[in-house]
Formats: structure tokens, C-alpha cells, sequence
């Protein structure tokens, strides 16, 4: 018997539960063994296969496209389509393509029809027959908390990268047979995949115009999944389309499936000569139902990670050669995978797929406008979007939860409404493990001042593909950590609102509390990726003030004194024991000051802060120029520890190659909203965001 793909321990690398697998090669009345050392993942097998027979190549995977070297793999299969054994394979190389392979098999197109026909449910029976005149209506039959919206945002943008994806990869097929067949969404819970999934033909076709058809699978539901994640993966998968095709619902193809005797019906059938090229004539018929127009059709299939990485590579290989068919017809087909993680999106010979990213609104304020406006909920007073967009933070779960709750319930403070979001049904189970996931991701992210997700260090599956943590998670993971010494984490300070707060009092509010958060957990001041500008005549470097790191002592309680009085005197210098944060509400040239020690050399340097939004950089620049001029001379008189001042100021845009910026006489960095996610992170920088949209921040 033969395979279209390789069995499990051929993958790239020994999946969970996939044992290393024994080879042998049967080549001109020879056996030769594989080295076990050499059989553990594709390029190791087909390398070994080439160096034992002396050949320069083979194919392991394409039987019907070799012409003169054909591979087989034999196998055990029990009568209920599982392995008997994983200890021995034989391949089996022929010079000349073996009889039996010259035609499909021997039941064919109509042999595998009949099998359905005997076994499937008379509904798709009839469909077979040709006398199934009345389609059931495609239903996505998700139990959804909250529920999904009716209307996905921005569908001209999501339209337009499903489109250009779509034309790379045909373009690209024609010059490369190896070529990516299929889209792969990446983002975590709630962050609208399913709901991109079911819009995506809509989005396509509004963007080329054309008549839209889906077709969506999905593995969540709690639905039987034993034939799904069986070594019959493919053929369950092809099973499932053809069930969605014909109007079932996915809870009611898992329950079929499981019925279904898929070793019988796929006896003697080869998913690529056989099974495939009949969906694709099914299909057809949907495409061309409509025959004075031109229609394009999504395959989605949602939530891959249910059935195990072994399975998905089994879909993806299936899909794509599914969707390469009906190309190969001339017709408009995307297939787009989603899961909340990567590591299930390849085929056993390492074909890539193409990663695509959900686009969201530019602020949280957008999505809290949006979900207001298409949940019809009424007008919300502006503490109350203020609540939702900071709880919110562009996560579409969290945003929508809140403002239905904001809806029956308004002035709730964010307090209120995060222990509502706890405690209530979220649509994810909240445990003290995820916690602790939760808390070890974001600290790691911010260390390594890049997307954990994509270094693969950490991959939770409430991450979304920028990396950012909904703000519920983090509030929730900050809260009581064990491993944490001295007073609560000052994340809750940092997301709470008060009402009446003018925005530039809550930026200091979020600055002073994101800098204890830091001192806590000793995370350096600036992460990796925050650009710093130093003068040329400083003996100190960028990478010197990226080793900077606060107190632990610091994420107590904050030093209220200012550091200059009325008439611009400096009167007070703060040590690095406490952050400084003038109880005043007016205080002259900053808004607050820091003393950062560098963990190398233990010198420290004093941290001066603009929170306050600067439209006016000239302004800005003046008034932190005059300030660090007073305290240098200040601190030469005192001769103290303190050997560098550092400048840090809100601004609307800057351009770091202009004059005014190399020339300023300090280290400064400056934050505007392309730096923003650099300097806060992304579960923290909407908050942030949210507060300079406040202050009448143009959003770039």
C-alpha cells in the first residue's frame, strides 16, 4: 500500500507521541538500513536515502510527479485505520514507475462516491444523487461569549491583504514548485480570528469586486474529534468539506465522522488520485453556480491546534493541494488556517505557508467607538469609553464584554469592571497556571524588547501576533505574584482611571507607576529596541543607558518633593531609593525625576521626565535643557554620586535626523507613537496611547 505524505516520525522534527522510526531502504533486490541516527526528521531521511543507493536525488513525497524514481512506504494499518506498529518502514525505490501507479486506484472517482454514498447520511446521500435540490444554509454554529459582532472592522484593509496574498501566491507558483498554498492567521484568544475567518470571503470579494462564497470548518465545540486527529486525518478533513459543502453544520460532521467507517470507505482510495480531485469537482459546482458571474471561495478551517501537530500538518498538506487543484481549474480559491500558535503550520516535507496578521484599530478609543456603534448600545459617557478602552486595549473580546456591561451599568471604574470581566464567563479559563504564563511572558517580552511570540521563547495563547497581553491578564497576573518581594505590583495603579483626571495628570500617573512596575520586577529603565540619542561629545554610550536599572527600594512609596521651587531654583534631589513625583500640581520645566543605577559600573544617573503631550518639540527642548542645566550645576556644587542626566519627554512626532535633536546637549529619548510600543511594551502602551489620544494626539 501506499501513502501521499510521510508518516509521523518523518517530520521536521520527533512530534509528542511520534516515535522515531526504523528505515529501511529496498532498492534492485537489496535492503539497506537507515542509520537510526539519521531518521529523525525529513532532510536527515532523504539525505541518508541518496548517500546509501548512490543517488543524487530522491522525491519522498510527490509519487505522481516522479518520473523515474518512485518512493512507497508500506505500513500495518488495523481495521480501525490505526497503526499496528511505528517501529519499522520500508521504502521501497524503483528506477521505473511501478504499473499500479500509472492510473488512480482501482475503485476511483466513482468507487470512492459509492463508498459515501453506503455510509454517509442520506441528506448527503441525496447531495451524491444529484437529487439534493435544497442547500441548507452554511452555519458557523459557535457558542461565542460575547456574542461575535455582525460586522468585521476594517474589511477593505483585511480585503486587500487576503488579496495581495493571494496574487503572491500564484505568482510565485508559476516559478516555484515549492511555493507557499496556504494563508495562516496567528493571534491569540479574542483577538477576532474566527471572526476574520468567517469574513475574509466577504473583505476578498469587496476588494476584487466578485461574488463570495466560504466554506469554514473549525475542531472547537467540544465535538468528537477521533478520526481528526487519527492517521486518517486527511481523509477525515476532505470529509469534513464535503459535509460543510452540502449544508452540515461542524457540531453535526464531528457527529457523522465519528459514525462513519473511514477505514472502509477509504479503502483503496488515494487521497491525491482519488479523494482530492472529487472535492474539487464538488466544489466546482459551487463556484460555478452562479453562471454569469465570476465567484471566489474561502476555505477556513479555525482552532488547528485541537488536533494535535501531527494532524495539522496532514490538513495543511491536504488543503493545499485541494486549493492547487481548483487553481489549476482558474478559479479564485483562498485556504486560510487559524491557531493560536505556530508551531502546527507546516507539511511533512516543509512546504511554507504564507503568515498573514489581522488588522486592528489604530487605539483602543477606536475599537470602544466601533463596538458602541455596532452593538447599538447607546451613547456612553466619556469615563465610561475611558474605562472600556483602558480594560479594552484593542482586544476585541475584553472591549466588547465592556461595553456591554458599561451599557447596563455606566461609571464603573475600572476596578469594577475588571473584577466583573474575572469573574464573569470571559471565553477562557482563567487558572493560576495561565497566570503565571501570563505574568513570566510579559516580563520576558519586555527584556528581550521584541515579541516573545515570534523569538518562540514563550508562545501563550493569549498573545496576539504584536505580542501584546490583553490588560484583564495582566491586571489579573500582577496582582498577587508569590515571587515577588515588597509591596502589590503597581500594574492595578497603572491601569485605573479616576474620574475628572485631566489626560496630562494621567500620564504622570501611568509613568510613575509603569517605572515602579520596573523597579519590582528589576526590569531595565529602557527595553532593548528604545532609541536613545547621545551627543557626540559623551563618553557614555546608548547601550550604557540601556543598562539602567531602578531600586527595588523604588517600587514603594514615591517621594512627593519637588525638585525645583516657584522661582526655578533646584531644591531637592532625589536619591535612587525613591522615584520622585511632585504632589504639587504645577511644578516648573518636569514632571517627574528618577535616579537609575547602571548595573555594570554602578554609577548613577539621574532621569528627568516631560509627561505631558508636547505638540511645540522646540518647547519641549527648552524647558528639559534649562532643567538639566540647573541640576548638572546643582549636582557639581553637591559633588554626589550622580554622573549623567537623562531626558525623557512626550511628543507628538520627531525626526531623529533633524539638527535640533542631535544637537540637544543631554541623552534624551523621545517618545511618539512609533516609538510608544517600544517604550511601554505592548499590553501597556494602549493605555498610554489612549491617554495621549486624550491630550489631542494626532493619531499618525
Amino acid at each position: 500500500s501506499s501513502t501521499e505524505h510521510l508518516p509521523g516520525g518523518l517530520a521536521d522534527e520527533v512530534l509528542p507521541g511520534y516515535a522515531a522510526p526504523k528505515i529501511f531502504v529496498s532498492y534492485q533486490g537489496r535492503n539497506h538500513k537507515i542509520p537510526d541516527g539519521d531518521c529523525n526528521n525529513f532532510s536527515s531521511v532523504q539525505q541518508s536515502v541518496c548517500r546509501t543507493l548512490q543517488l543524487e536525488t530522491v522525491d519522498l513525497e510527490y509519487l505522481e510527479e516522479e518520473d523515474d524514481l518512485w518512493v512507497v512506504f508500506d505500513r500495518d494499518v488495523d481495521k480501525d485505520g490505526g497503526l499496528q506498529a511505528r517501529k519499522k518502514w520500508i521504502l521501497r525505490v524503483y528506477e521505473k514507475e511501478p504499473a499500479a501507479k500509472k492510473r488512480p486506484s482501482d475503485r476511483g472517482h466513482e468507487g470512492f462516491k459509492q463508498a459515501l454514498a453506503r455510509n454517509c447520511p442520506s441528506d448527503f446521500v441525496q447531495y451524491l444523487n444529484g437529487t439534493f435540490t435544497k442547500t441548507k444554509a452554511l452555519k458557523d454554529d459557535l457558542y461565542c461569549v460575547p456574542k461575535p459582532l455582525q460586522e468585521a472592522w476594517g474589511l477593505d484593509q483585511w480585503g486587500k491583504t487576503l488579496n495581495a496574498a493571494y496574487n503572491t501566491m500564484v505568482a510565485q507558483t508559476d516559478t516555484n514548485d515549492r511555493a507557499a498554498r496556504v494563508l495562516a492567521l496567528i493571534n491569540g484568544s479574542g483577538f477576532g480570528k474566527t471572526h476574520a475567518l468567517l469574513h475574509a470571503a466577504e473583505a476578498w470579494g469587496k476588494v476584487t469586486s466578485t461574488s463570495h462564497d466560504t466554506i469554514y470548518i473549525t475542531y472547537n465545540l467540544e465535538q468528537p474529534l477521533h478520526h481528526d486527529t487519527s492517521t486518517q486525518s486527511s481523509a477525515a478533513f476532505l470529509l469534513r468539506v464535503a459535509l460543510a459543502h452540502s449544508g452540515f453544520s461542524n457540531m453535526a460532521s464531528g457527529s457523522i465522522l465519528q459514525q462513519l467507517p473511514l477505514a472502509e470507505i477509504m479503502c483503496g482510495v488515494s487521497v491525491d488520485l482519488d479523494a482530492i480531485p472529487f472535492l474539487a469537482d464538488m466544489l466546482e459546482t459551487r463556484l460555478k453556480s452562479d453562471a454569469t458571474h465570476k465567484k471566489l471561495l474561502v476555505l477556513a478551517v479555525d482552532e488547528c491546534a485541537k488536533i494535535g501537530d501531527g494532524p495539522v500538518c496532514e490538513v495543511v498538506s491536504v488543503l493545499g493541494k485541494l486549493v492547487n487543484e481548483l487553481r489549476k481549474r482558474r478559479h479564485m480559491v483562498l485556504a486560510l488556517v487559524s491557531s493560536l500558535t505556530t508551531s502546527p503550520f507546516r507539511t511533512w516535507s516543509n512546504r511554507p505557508v504564507e503568515f498573514v496578521q489581522l488588522p486592528l484599530p489604530p487605539t483602543a478609543q477606536d475599537m470602544v467607538d466601533f463596538v458602541v456603534q455596532k452593538r447599538n448600545v447607546g451613547r456612553l459617557s466619556a469615563f465610561s469609553r475611558e474605562t472600556a478602552s483602558l480594560m479594552g486595549g484593542c482586544h476585541w473580546r475584553s472591549t466588547m464584554v465592556a461595553v456591554e456591561m458599561l451599557g447596563s451599568q455606566e461609571n464603573q471604574t475600572v476596578a469594577d469592571l475588571a473584577n466583573r470581566l474575572a469573574k464573569g464567563r470571559f471565553g477562557t479559563n482563567i487558572t493560576v497556571t495561565l497566570l503565571d504564563r501570563v505574568r513570566e511572558y510579559i516580563l520576558e517580552e519586555y527584556k528581550s524588547g521584541t515579541s516573545v511570540r515570534k523569538t518562540r521563547m514563550l508562545s501563550p495563547e493569549f498573545a496576539n501576533a504584536a505580542g501584546m497581553v490583553p490588560p484583564i491578564f495582566a491586571w489579573m497576573a500582577f496582582f498577587e505574584d508569590p515571587d515577588s518581594c515588597g509591596p502589590p505590583s503597581p500594574i492595578r495603579d497603572f491601569f485605573s482611571n479616576k474620574l475628572g483626571r485631566d489626560p496630562a495628570k494621567q500620564l504622570e500617573h501611568c509613568g510613575i507607576q509603569f517605572d515602579r512596575f520596573k523597579a519590582q520586577y528589576h526590569l531595565p529603565v529602557f527595553s532593548q529596541h528604545v532609541f536613545i540619542q547621545v551627543p557626540e561629545t559623551s563618553t557614555r554610550t546608548s547601550d550604557w543607558y540601556k543598562n539602567l536599572f531602578f531600586s527595588s527600594d523604588a517600587s514603594g512609596s514615591v517621594n512627593r518633593s519637588s525638585v525645583f521651587d516657584a522661582d526655578g531654583t533646584v531644591v531637592s534631589i532625589p536619591n535612587r531609593f525613591r522615584l520622585c513625583h511632585p504632589e504639587l500640581p504645577n511644578h516648573r520645566y518636569i514632571d517627574r525625576a528618577a535616579v537609575a543605577v547602571n548595573q555594570a559600573t554602578q554609577e548613577e544617573c539621574l532621569i528627568l521626565y516631560q509627561d505631558k503631550l508636547n505638540a511645540d518639540l522646540s518647547q519641549a527642548f527648552l524647558s528639559l535643557r534649562i532643567a538639566a542645566r540647573k541640576i548638572e550645576a546643582y549636582l557639581q556644587e553637591q559633588k554626589t554620586q550622580i554622573v549623567s542626566i537623562l531626558c525623557v519627554a512626550q511628543v507628538v512626532s520627531y525626526n531623529r535626523d533633524s539638527t535640533s535633536v542631535k544637537k540637544f546637549p543631554f541623552p534624551i529619548v523621545l517618545i511618539d507613537k512609533k516609538s510608544l510600543r517600544h517604550v511601554y511594551r505592548g499590553t501597556f502602551a494602549s493605555a498610554i496611547e489612549y491617554q495621549r489620544q486624550r491630550s489631542g494626539c494626532p493619531q499618525l
